[in-house]
């Protein structure tokens, strides 16, 4: 078990993803490797759509607050580097504790920094929306974005 924060977000970690990164097309691009994942929620925490985007962020909350997501579990360290940079200077990785059906797992997700967080709407984020539409749009709009 990593002594520090700095250690805890350098290693081999599973990545909590709420939004675009649920799902295998986006995640597929971002990364190189292949990833056992789990569905779960994690606590303290609450989703936002970004304003003028598809795609949502989340900031810390209440511990009333939760978020349903898919984790994916022994992340690499290059694969960590790739989804920094996708995800840019907005966000930073923050640790928690996923709840699952099977129990609870060290997560690290991407939350918005409290100075950035003009850029989310006051409304929750739209899953259906995104997959009926929102999905489409962003891989196009990120087709750029590959990890190469």
């Amino acid at each position: 078990m990593p002594e520090n924060r700095e250690e805890a977000l350098s290693e081999s970690v599973n990545v909590f993803t709420y939004g675009s990164l649920m799902y295998a097309p986006v995640w597929s691009q971002i990364v190189s490797g292949r990833y056992a994942s789990v569905d779960g929620i994690v606590s303290g925490y609450r989703r936002f759509a970004v304003l003028g985007e598809d795609y949502p962020g989340v900031v810390q909350a209440g511990a009333d607050a939760a978020v349903s997501g898919r984790v994916y579990l022994g992340v690499n360290a290059a694969d960590l580097r790739r989804l920094d940079e996708f995800e840019g200077e907005y966000y930073f990785r923050d640790v928690c504790v996923m709840s699952t059906p099977q129990g609870e797992v060290e997560v690290q997700l991407y939350v918005i920094k409290p100075e950035y967080s003009r850029v989310l709407s006051a409304e929750n984020w739209n899953q259906k929306a995104f997959e009926q539409a929102g999905l489409q749009r962003f891989l196009e709009r990120y087709s750029g974005f590959s990890r190469v």
